[in-house]
């Protein structure tokens, strides 16, 4: 249930926010606007596959993001937008940035590959949002290490019925 985290009336499981961002927003009428951001760029790098969408939708479910949200996400054009719309103080190189690019690469990496023209797309988008090319190969590394250790926790501790 979106808001069962310790705080009330969140459109979205702070917890949850908390445990992929290491912090909850402080002002959550932006949260809508940056996962706008994330299909943005997403759109940008290329198209998704379906694999790539149900990853896309996975993240949402997993944040446990109200259905407000995701009705708005689900009608948002990302060719009808641009960064600086939806996030004007977007810091080249910040936080914010380095946050987008993450998901997208993990989305990206949604069917189990991460390929060259991905990767290269990617770089392009990077370097837009102000983001160098050692920075971008230590988030596309979190996102590897991630995936690593969900799938040691899964072979160690299967879930059991």
């Amino acid at each position: 249930m979106a808001g069962d985290s310790g705080s009330d009336n969140l459109p979205f499981d702070a917890t949850a926010v908390r445990l992929r961002y290491n912090v909850v927003p402080d002002d959550v009428t932006k949260v809508p606007n940056y996962l706008k951001a994330v299909k943005l760029v997403l759109h940008e790098v290329g198209c998704l596959t379906p694999r790539e969408q149900r990853a896309y939708a996975r993240g949402l479910d997993m944040l446990d993001f109200s259905a407000e949200i995701r009705r708005e996400l689900d009608a948002f054009d990302p060719q009808a937008s641009s960064l600086e719309e939806l996030i004007p103080d977007l810091k080249p190189g910040g936080v914010g940035a380095r946050m987008i690019l993450r998901d997208v690469v993990e989305i990206h990496g949604g069917d189990g590959t991460y390929g060259d023209d991905e990767k290269a797309q990617v770089a392009k988008v990077a370097a837009k949002l102000g983001v160098d090319a050692p920075t971008l190969r230590a988030l596309e590394a979190l996102v590897d290490m991630e995936h690593a250790v969900h799938r040691l926790r899964s072979s160690l501790l299967p879930i059991q019925d």
